[in-house]
This record gives C-alpha cells, structure tokens and sequence, in this order.
C-alpha cells in the first residue's frame, strides 16, 4: 500500500508540473516570443479632417483635404493680402497641395513581425510664390486610447532605410515627390490587448489619417 500512494504522489506531481509549464508557455508565446497568437485587425477608424483655417495675422491659410483610407490629399491656399518683404512677395491665392498613398496594412500580424509598408507622396499643386511648401506623412503603432495628431513616449514608429521617422516633401528642398517603404515592429502585448496602426499626413495646422485597430488573439 505504501509503495502504491507513493507512485501515486509521484503521478500527481508530475501532471501538476505539466500544467504549470503549459501555462507558462502560453504566457510566453503571447508576451512577445511565440507564434500561438497574432495581432488581428478588428476595426478602422477614419480621421477626416476636411478643412482647417488660420487666422493668425500675416499667416492665413485655408487647409483643405480629400480623404480616402490610405490615400491622404492636402491643399493649402494664402488667404492674406499680397505684400512684400524685403525681396519676397506673399501673393494672395497662392497655393501648394500633395498626395500620399499608404499601402494597405495587413490583416494578421504575428507577434515580434516586422510589417512593412510602401509610402508614394507627390506634388500636386504649386503656385507658391513667397511661402514654402511642406508636407509630411508617417506611420507608427500607438496605445489603443491614443488620439490623432498625439504623440507618446510608447509610440512605436516605421522608418525608412535612412532611419527617418517621417516622409517629407519640401520645396525649398526641391522634393517633390518620393516613394519608399518603411517598417516596423508591433509593441509587446498581453492576450487581449489591442493597439493602433496609424496612417496619417500633415500640412501646417490639418491632420489627417486613418487608424487600424489590433486585438492580440489567440489562433
């Protein structure tokens, strides 16, 4: 009888000691290192924002755009009165505007995944006469509460292969138009959690983009 209840002990400790390691792994695989669960796409949001103006005196514009998921158009108009400035003249209705395509981002991620998407930013208008033009796209992974236009120290954001952060086009620079891609890492999370893939461009004082929402699921 002795020898029996200790083969049994024996037993039950050794399935206990099973059921704790599984438990672990499975703590593992969704923190970060395993391929039991992925970040699904849940939900979009779309950030339009179709026209902002400034009022500011010397400095008023009228920002417009037109909004699709991805594909981000922005216009600026001058909206003060000509003058000049020593060598420089500020004619009223002069205007600059520009494209982005971002690619679309994909359905599944898999934890530590680098995704990578492709970026075309274009000129499509330029009647600039005294003011520069500028205009900047970017991608990054956020908190799933973060807000347009809202940055944090936990963002998570794609770079090209020169290690930039954002995408410009500068006419003072002579950029008017580039194409690359840009990658990144999802952050961390626990099973359940969700985060943001963001899309977004900006033009002085408007914002546009559209957010991806992630859940991490398990398979």
């Amino acid at each position: 009888m002795k020898k029996t209840g200790w083969i049994l002990s024996v037993f039950l400790l050794l399935v206990m000691l099973m059921m704790t390691a599984c438990g672990d792994s499975d703590g593992a695989d969704a923190g970060g290192g395993g391929g039991d669960y992925v970040w699904v796409l849940v939900d979009t949001e779309d950030h339009e924002m179709s026209e902002v103006k400034s009022t500011e005196p010397g400095f008023e514009f009228t920002y417009t755009s037109d909004y699709s998921r991805g594909s981000y158009g922005v216009k600026e108009v001058f909206d003060g009165e000509t003058k000049q400035v020593f060598e420089v003249k500020y004619v009223n209705g002069e205007a600059y505007g520009a494209q982005c395509e971002f690619s679309e981002p994909p359905q599944l991620i898999g934890v530590d995944e680098t995704v990578t998407l492709t970026v075309s930013m274009t000129e499509t208008e330029n009647s600039l006469s005294g003011w520069l033009g500028l205009f900047n796209g970017y991608a990054k992974f956020s908190d799933a509460e973060a807000k347009i236009n809202v940055s944090s120290s936990e963002d998570v954001y794609f770079i090209d292969s020169a290690g930039n952060q954002k995408q410009t086009l500068d006419t003072e620079q002579g950029i008017s138009s580039l194409q690359t891609s840009v990658s990144a890492v999802p952050p961390v999370g626990e099973p359940g959690s969700r985060i943001k893939l963001w899309t977004q461009v900006y033009m002085g004082s408007l914002t546009t983009g559209t957010s991806y929402i992630y859940e991490l699921q398990k398979q």
